[in-house]
């Protein structure tokens, strides 16, 4: 799965992507302890390999954001079983 991230210029928009690609509950509240739970709560949606086109733009636009979703990532691939999200950085 690619997921495009070149213009993303909101974590509004950030959010909405990810719940839009992975298929999230329409009760998530685009915030990022709800995409932690997302990610666990649809863990059989989450491919086995997660590209992120146009990473660089996006982690010079939004670094905070960037650093936030590695990090929900990083947390993710701890706690799963037997999914995990490799991220392919795709400039």
């Amino acid at each position: 799965m690619i997921i495009d991230l070149g213009n993303i210029n909101s974590p509004q928009e950030l959010h909405l992507k990810f719940k839009t690609a992975l298929e999230f509950p329409e009760d998530y509240q685009m915030n990022w302890k709800d995409f932690q739970a997302a990610l666990t709560s649809t863990s059989s949606n989450i491919p086995e390999i997660l590209t992120i086109k146009n990473w660089k733009v996006f982690e010079q636009l939004m670094p905070s954001e960037a650093e936030k979703l590695k990090a929900a990532i990083v947390a993710f691939n701890r706690s799963a079983t037997e999914v995990e999200i490799a991220i392919e950085q795709v400039y």
